[in-house]
């Protein structure tokens, strides 16, 4: 009977160690791909979440979000390789990321018209004919492009209460109450009050007011 119970409790141990290393395996799993355009996350979160030591730390991950990295928050970035174990690497730059580091959603280029649009060396959408972000390269070479969010078709109803901001930092860039319109064919949305680049429902989001956060899904 002792052996039956040793057996039995090791067993479990067993079993128990299989099952977290799934759980842990699955959690780190992405749905990116190479060639994705992505965004860090804001200024705002980094200096919201990080420690003493000025580094955002998630259990599980072997790396942080550091204050090297900080200085690339709200920046686009072209994945040039995702790992199995859930390492991301963007563009040529040495670090890694993780899918939690990043802004909710991805982007796509699109060509930019420069005798209508003026081109600023700091402006995180905007990539060069390498497809490389400006911002960072510091390489300003023609044709240009502009990063655009890829947005999911919403079943907004007219005068549905969402929220609605911009992309670009700016008094624009919090969430404010707002009617639906309706929706144009470039992908932006249209309300009582203007058009704007990104619109959520307002229910189930109401804590989101005012704020720069990203909403849960």
């Amino acid at each position: 009977m002792y052996l039956q119970k040793t057996y039995l409790a090791m067993r479990r141990r067993v079993d128990l160690f299989i099952v977290t290393n799934k759980i842990k395996t699955k959690s780190m799993e992405t749905k990116l791909k190479k060639g994705d355009i992505v965004r860090i996350k804001s200024l705002d979160w980094y200096n919201n979440n990080k420690d003493e030591k000025g580094n955002v730390t998630v259990t599980g991950y072997s790396c942080s979000f550091t204050k090297v990295l900080s200085e690339l928050c709200g920046k686009c970035l072209v994945i040039e390789k995702v790992e199995d174990t859930g390492d991301i690497y963007l563009n040529d730059l040495p670090y890694v990321f993780y899918e939690w580091m990043l802004e909710l959603g991805k982007y796509e280029l699109k060509p930019l018209d420069i005798t209508k649009n003026s081109v600023a060396t700091n402006n995180p959408f905007i990539f060069n004919a390498a497809k490389k972000p400006i911002s960072v390269c510091g390489v300003i070479s023609i044709p240009l492009y502009i990063a655009v969010k890829i947005q999911e078709t919403p079943k907004f109803q007219p005068f549905q209460k969402v929220l609605t901001k911009d992309c670009e930092e700016g008094m624009f860039n919090v969430w404010r109450c707002d009617l639906f319109s309706h929706i144009s064919k470039e992908g932006k949305y249209f309300t009582v009050s203007g058009m704007w680049d990104e619109c959520i429902p307002f229910e189930g989001n109401e804590h989101l007011v005012g704020t720069k956060d990203d909403p849960k899904q």
